[in-house]
């Protein structure tokens, strides 16, 4: 049986399976969208397949597109439900789309929420199923991300409030929200607050008056854990600094803390 539209399933791995034996075109980027319009306020938790439906119509009748723009739909709560064919072109951004027939085109999908800044935040069961579809097509066929604010100048899309270097970041190296969930805290409160050692995430997190330190300096709360938040500072701080260190951009090494947090 071919590509049907309007399945939900619960986890990407189970879409993953649906398209091994259906997935025919080669997806050479993936295009990362957010809908803006329904959002988190929209989601009952249960209408998974009206606000699919109601896209679609959108698409269909307001826009007058043949198909619902996305390939797939990711929910609040991780679900994914399927759209337009796998095998045909998005209407993903004009240009963009590789609308001929030669079954190479972007695979695209929507994250239903409005993401830019102040409004729904990306993260959990919705953030782990983005980026495990990311990372799948990635690994399957050497796909690049691509945000949809990268395709034209008149849309935040993703989302102001999604940074596509953390994102991006976070696809390569097979980070996972749910992974963090597992996550303990050294035994032993770390008392030196000077640098004496490489800081990165790791099990159990790094504990101690040195985080502390990097923790006040990148503005974000301080609490001493290394944890998921610290991570995603570091990686912000180093692209808005257009930091060029040879080091894994997750790595705080001496170079790096002495230009965070000075000679302390």
């Amino acid at each position: 049986m071919g590509w049907q539209y309007g399945i939900i399933f619960d986890t990407a791995e189970e879409f993953i399976g649906y398209i091994r034996d259906k997935q025919l075109a080669k997806h050479p980027e993936v295009h990362v969208h957010g809908t803006w319009q329904p959002d988190f306020a929209d989601f009952t938790g249960t209408n998974h397949l009206e606000l699919q439906d109601a896209m679609k119509k959108f698409h269909t009748i307001d826009r007058g597109w043949d198909d619902i723009a996305q390939h797939i739909t990711i929910f609040p709560d991780g679900k994914i439900v399927t759209g337009r064919d796998i095998n045909n072109p998005p209407a993903s951004a004009v240009g963009y789309n590789d609308p001929d027939d030669d079954h190479v085109h972007p695979f695209m999908f929507e994250m239903v929420g409005n993401f830019d800044i102040g409004h729904d935040k990306l993260d959990g069961v919705q953030l782990d199923t983005a980026l495990r579809i990311c990372r799948f097509f990635h690994i399957k066929q050497g796909a690049v991300i691509k945000f949809h604010n990268e395709m034209t100048d008149k849309k935040t899309c993703p989302g102001s409030g999604v940074d596509k270097a953390w994102f991006v970041d976070l696809v390569y190296q097979g980070w996972s929200p749910e992974s963090y969930l597992l996550y303990t805290v050294e035994e032993i409160y770390d008392k030196d607050s000077s640098f004496h050692r490489f800081l990165y995430l790791k099990q159990p997190m790094f504990y101690g008056e040195d985080v502390k330190v990097l923790q006040s300096r990148l503005l974000i709360p301080v609490d001493g854990i290394f944890g998921i938040q610290t991570a995603r500072a570091l990686l912000c701080w180093k692209k808005s600094h257009q930091w060029n260190g040879t080091e894994p951009k997750e790595i705080v090494t001496q170079k790096v803390w002495h230009a965070i947090c000075g000679n302390l």
